[in-house]
């Protein structure tokens, strides 16, 4: 029990999902499009990357040119994500984009600087925690 992860400034995330946003390393004030975002902790630290030292739950107002473009196809998925990003104070500098990235027209993001593609979220992994391999994933998964 930490006040920090209850009120969402602190959130716990795997190892493997925190890379591809460690390893992308985005500055602050730039824009990033998260392309297949849910469930949403790869975006909030996208969030937290591109508003540098500003902190929401302090106040004030994030870099101006801070922006994460969440894309999530899947509905379902796409309610979680926001539910994710309004704990983490991540909706702030997040438009939330319910569509197949595929379909998305660049014409209408031509202000990002940087992608994060994760398709198989790399923190879902080939073998669960137990060292036990997962079964094929069923539709409703994908």
């Amino acid at each position: 029990d930490n006040q920090l992860i209850e009120d969402g400034s602190l959130l716990q995330q795997d190892k493997a999902s925190c890379l591809p946003v460690y390893a992308l390393d985005p500055p602050a004030g730039t824009v990033v499009l998260d392309a297949c975002s849910a469930p949403g902790m790869k975006t909030s630290q996208i969030a937290g990357a591109v508003c540098g030292e500003w902190v929401a739950a302090l106040g004030g107002s994030p870099p101006p040119t801070a922006k994460v473009v969440a894309v999530e196809r899947s509905s379902k998925r796409c309610e979680v994500l926001k539910k994710i990003l309004a704990r983490s104070r991540g909706e702030c500098v997040t438009e939330v984009i319910n569509e197949d990235f595929l379909e998305i027209d660049p014409s209408q993001h031509s202000d990002v600087e940087y992608i994060v593609l994760d398709p198989s979220c790399s923190g879902t992994g080939m073998i669960n925690k137990s060292g036990v391999e997962n079964v094929s994933p069923t539709k409703e998964k994908l």
